[in-house]
C-alpha cells in the first residue's frame, strides 16, 4: 500500500528500504556492529574482502558502485538510524583512511559543486547529471548549491540531450532528475 501512499516522513527516510542496497546494508550493519572496536577486529583478509565489496572489479578496473556515492546524510532520519551516517566516516575502519575519504559528506558536496560548475560552464554535459543523481537522487540538494542546481536547471535543454541521445540510459536519468529536482529544491 505504502507504494501508492507515499508519506514524506517515510518515504524520504534514511532507513527506507529502497534507499540501500545489499552492500551499502552489509558495510553500514558491519560498521554499526563492531563500531571503534574495528581496529582489533578488521585483520588483514577482512580489509582486502571488503576493499574487492568496495571497489569491485568492473571490466577489468577497480570502481566502486555508484549506489555508495548517495548521500544519506541529506535524507530525513527520523528514527536515528545508523544508514544515515556519513558513508566515508563509517568505511574509514575497514577500508582505510584515503579509501573511504571519496564517499564522505564533504567529499560528496564537493564533488556536487564540481558538477554544477560543469553545467555551468557547459549546459549540454549529461556526466554532470549522472553524478548528481548518484549523489542525490531524489534527497534534497545541499543548501550552499540550491542556486546553482536552479541555474543549471533553467539552461539545461533535457528535450534536446534526450532527443540527441535516445538509445542510452541518460532519458531516464534526465526524465527522473528533472521530476526529482521539484524536491530537492523544495526541501
Amino acid at each position: 500500500m505504502e507504494a501508492l501512499d507515499r508519506h514524506s516522513n517515510c518515504w524520504f527516510d534514511a532507513a527506507h528500504p529502497r534507499r540501500i542496497g545489499s552492500i551499502e546494508f552489509l558495510l553500514s550493519g558491519l560498521s554499526y556492529g563492531i563500531g571503534d572496536k574495528a581496529s582489533g577486529f578488521v585483520d588483514s583478509n577482512l580489509h582486502a574482502e571488503l576493499l574487492q565489496k568496495v571497489y569491485p572489479d568492473v571490466g577489468g578496473q577497480r570502481q566502486p558502485p555508484l549506489s555508495l556515492f548517495r548521500d544519506l546524510t541529506q535524507a530525513q532520519n527520523s528514527l536515528g538510524s545508523f544508514l544515515g551516517s556519513d558513508r566515508g566516516e563509517m568505511l574509514e575502519p575497514f577500508i582505510g583512511t584515503e579509501a573511504a575519504a571519496l564517499f564522505s559528506r564533504p567529499a560528496l558536496q564537493m564533488l556536487v559543486t564540481i558538477r554544477l560548475q560543469e553545467l555551468a560552464e557547459n549546459k549540454d554535459s549529461k556526466l554532470p547529471w549522472i553524478w548528481l543523481g548518484a549523489i542525490l537522487g531524489d534527497l534534497p540538494v545541499y543548501a550552499e548549491l540550491i542556486d546553482e542546481l536552479v541555474a543549471a536547471l533553467c539552461k539545461t535543454d533535457f528535450v534536446n540531450i534526450v532527443r540527441e541521445d535516445h538509445e542510452s540510459q541518460w532519458p531516464y536519468y534526465a526524465r527522473r532528475l528533472f521530476r526529482q529536482s521539484t524536491f530537492m529544491i523544495k526541501s
